[in-house]
């Protein structure tokens, strides 16, 4: 009797311990898919200035010149030419649709339509890619608003964004 309540805590330890493991080697493997993805290398650098952080309603077909700019320097800190990708991380937790989310980059309106990865926390999209000379600084200008379209504007529309730069993707 002892000895099979003996074998059954064995097992039980052992069946625990590999599962363990298991559950280890999964998580590892999304946190290094993560920053395989999301390498960003200290050799280029981002500062943003955030002039305008509100989302203003705004007919698609308007222009939104009147809206002040949200400035991004990128900065190559080394010696040699490089490209790089200028990517909005969007937090999920953000309450607002982003499907009706617009933004102009450099007089160019896009979408939020270029998903190119998704954790647990954040969506990452892509916003622009960048050739940058040997130790060169570049400025993005870029504004964000909703679509006029967008029908949700009682609730909490809050939005948490980041730009970063990677060099992997």
């Amino acid at each position: 009797m002892i000895r099979g309540q003996i074998f059954k805590i064995g097992v039980e330890l052992v069946f625990t311990f590999v599962i363990s493991i298991i559950w280890l080697d999964i998580i590892g493997s999304r946190e290094e898919e993560t920053n395989r993805l999301m390498s960003i290398n200290n050799e280029i650098t981002l500062k943003e200035t955030i002039n305008n952080k509100n989302l203003y309603l705004i007919n698609d077909n308007s222009d939104v010149n009147g809206l002040e700019n949200n400035i991004i320097t990128i900065t190559n800190n080394k010696n040699e030419d490089t490209s790089c990708n200028l990517i909005m991380l969007i937090d999920k937790e953000s309450l607002v649709d982003i499907s009706y989310l617009r933004f102009k980059i450099n007089d160019e309106v896009k979408y939020l339509d270029n998903l190119i990865y998704e954790d647990n926390a954040n969506y990452y999209y892509l916003i622009d890619k960048l050739e940058l000379k040997a130790n060169q600084d570049i400025e993005e200008y870029y504004v964000i608003w909703l679509s006029d379209e967008y029908k949700d504007v009682f609730n909490n529309n809050t939005l948490t964004y980041k730009m970063v730069v990677d060099t992997k993707i």
